[in-house]
Order: C-alpha cells, then sequence, then structure tokens
C-alpha cells in the first residue's frame, strides 16, 4: 500500500523572537503517526557541526515542540518517516541516525562518528532555514 505523500511546509510563527519563546515544532495533520529526527546545524565563531536527535512520535492531529532556543543563524532540518508505509520524506542532506532507539548524535555529518559507531546509519534529512531574524517555526506533515 502506497503511503499518502508527505507535504511538508515551514510556517513561521509571528512571535518576539525572544530565547525563551523560541522553538520548533512538529504539527501532524497526516492520517498515520509520523516518526521524526531532527538535526541542527550550530554555528560556533566560525565553524560548526550538525546534531541529530530522534525520534519524535506526532500522533494525528497533534502539534509536539522539537527543540528550544534555535539561533537565527542555525540551519535547521528533519528526517520523517512512518512506521506503517515506512516511506520517508524526502531530503538531501546525509546525516546521521540511530535507527531504532531515541539518540542524540554531535558531528552527525562526520563519517568518522560512524567509523566508531556502526549501529548508526545515514538518513537523507530535508534542511532549512527560518526567515532571517526568526528563532520559531512549525513543520507540518500533510496528506
Amino acid at each position: 500500500m502506497k503511503i499518502c505523500r508527505i507535504t511538508g511546509m515551514i510556517m513561521i510563527l509571528l512571535c518576539a523572537g525572544i530565547p525563551s519563546f523560541s522553538q520548533i515544532q512538529f504539527q501532524n495533520n497526516h492520517r498515520e503517526t509520523v516518526y521524526v529526527a531532527f538535526a541542527r546545524y550550530i554555528h560556533k565563531d566560525s565553524t560548526g557541526f550538525w546534531v541529530t536527535k530522534g525520534w519524535t512520535t506526532v500522533t494525528p492531529g497533534s502539534t509536539v515542540k522539537a527543540m528550544d532556543a534555535v539561533s537565527p543563524n542555525d540551519s535547521i532540518g528533519y528526517f520523517a518517516i512512518t512506521r506503517i508505509s515506512e516511506t520517508p520524506y524526502p531530503g538531501t542532506r546525509n546525516l546521521l541516525v540511530r535507527p531504532n532507539d531515541p539518540f542524540q548524535i554531535k558531528n552527525a555529518d562526520n563519517e568518522s562518528v560512524l567509523e566508531n559507531h556502526p549501529e548508526y546509519e545515514w538518513r537523507q534529512f530535508r534542511v532549512m532555514r527560518l526567515q532571517p531574524g526568526k528563532t520559531s517555526g512549525i513543520i507540518s506533515f500533510s496528506k
């Protein structure tokens, strides 16, 4: 059975951008539960690194907080999959996840991390940037 297409769009919230209220949320308008891994590129001075974290369970009709305190300079991304059809939402950025267990992986784009943790696997994350000056938003999944 082929899954209805999961489409993702980000709707920027009109909020003050105060760090304590900054957050990214996942909203599920899909008929199936969606499991999401979140990615964030953290800028440090002139360098940075990717961190992935999962799995967030988002049941149909619910909205779940993914992460607090996103900097306006950070890139964010996500990998979403449903368990029934196991069809992922497509992306283009290869990052590491732990497929069947909760995880948080620093330097998730680094091949040497995989060498030290053979239980990790590559997944293609959809990466985006928030609008300039914004630190909050909703990533919505729908049929």
